[in-house]
């Protein structure tokens, strides 16, 4: 065993252990700051698990890890600062893998070198309860860093929106599904309207989506477009899930074939932020990519589905 004394000296011994590729590393820190990956020369294969508490851990380090080959879990309230490799050693320190702790900002920080063999890695790991980083996760995540943000500087949080770049190439945003506009229903249902009255007695419908048991659910982002006689998507627009009602069968607003009707209660603006922003590069490309995929793939995509992963590509070529 070795004690080391500073920041430098444990971001040395951890970037010494963690240096071989092909044995397993583990690195077990409450946080990971936003210059976590500069500290990581070698990420890929890596299993990272930190807490995902924002002001603490970044969500953009947090994406450049997982862009860069290595597997993060969260794990609510976990303070623990351990990085083990399989042969190379260990290190149990007070400094999580961010700037400060390594020896650029000014704390204080101290730890201790130690065969790999006198950690339990599997023991640690297992009593933090951590799950795989997912989308849902990583986005929550982004936006309590906005408002942490904003509660320490004083400024309005405005939480980023990827664009559909940046989301398809995993840097962030929602999971999302397909749907088309039907001007051929009854409109709004009495049951979606008394819905929506039960979240706040104020609010009324915003738009709503036709749909069967099961296809869509609450807090779904559902990109609705208008599909046009040669299978082209235009106009697309979010329509963001509240609630999802099965509309009364004596209501003119029944369609047998799409029974249930999803909601959107509140306007755009005072909605969670979608998936990515629709912008005019996003249009093009969607009408141009729908034109080329044929009207039969084109029906296939629709309907309260997510896209797949053939379209989606397709769109993306053309940006």
């Amino acid at each position: 065993m070795r004690v080391l004394y500073t920041g430098q000296e444990i971001r040395k011994e951890v970037q010494r252990i963690l240096a071989r590729t092909s044995e397993r590393r583990v690195a077990v820190v409450a946080f990971v700051g936003r210059g976590a990956p500069a500290h990581l020369p070698r990420p890929k294969g890596l299993e990272i698990y930190c807490w995902p508490r924002a002001g603490g851990t970044s969500a953009s380090a947090v994406t450049t890890l997982l862009k860069s080959g290595a597997s993060v879990y969260f794990a609510d309230r976990m303070h623990a600062k351990v990085y083990w490799a399989e042969r190379s050693g260990a290190v149990i320190a007070s400094a999580n893998l961010s700037d400060n702790a390594f020896g650029s900002g000014d704390l204080h920080e101290a730890g201790i070198a130690l065969a790999s063999g006198q950690i339990d890695i599997e023991r640690l790991i297992s009593s933090i309860d951590a799950s795989p980083v997912t989308p849902e996760a990583l986005e929550k995540l982004r936006r309590e860093e906005a408002i942490e943000r904003s509660q320490r500087t004083g400024r309005p949080a405005r939480p980023t929106i990827p664009t559909f770049q940046e989301w398809h190439d995993g840097r962030g945003g929602l999971p999302w599904k397909w749907d088309y506009w039907d001007s051929s229903g009854g409109g709004v249902s009495k049951r979606a309207r008394d819905a929506v009255k039960e979240i706040h007695p104020d609010y009324i419908p915003q738009k709503y989506i036709y749909c069967n048991r099961g296809t869509l659910k609450e807090e779904d982002w559902v990109l609705r477009v208008k599909k046009g006689r040669t299978g082209i998507l235009m106009g697309p627009e979010w329509v963001y899930v509240e609630r999802v009602v099965l509309v009364g069968r004596k209501d003119k607003a029944y369609a047998p074939e799409y029974p249930f009707q999803a909601v959107q209660a509140r306007e755009r603006r005072h909605c969670p932020a979608p998936p990515f922003t629709i912008d005019k590069g996003f249009r093009t490309a969607l009408r141009c990519a729908s034109a080329s995929f044929g009207l039969k793939n084109i029906n296939a995509q629709v309907e309260s589905k997510p896209p797949t992963p053939a379209f989606l590509k397709r769109i993306r070529n053309l940006l």
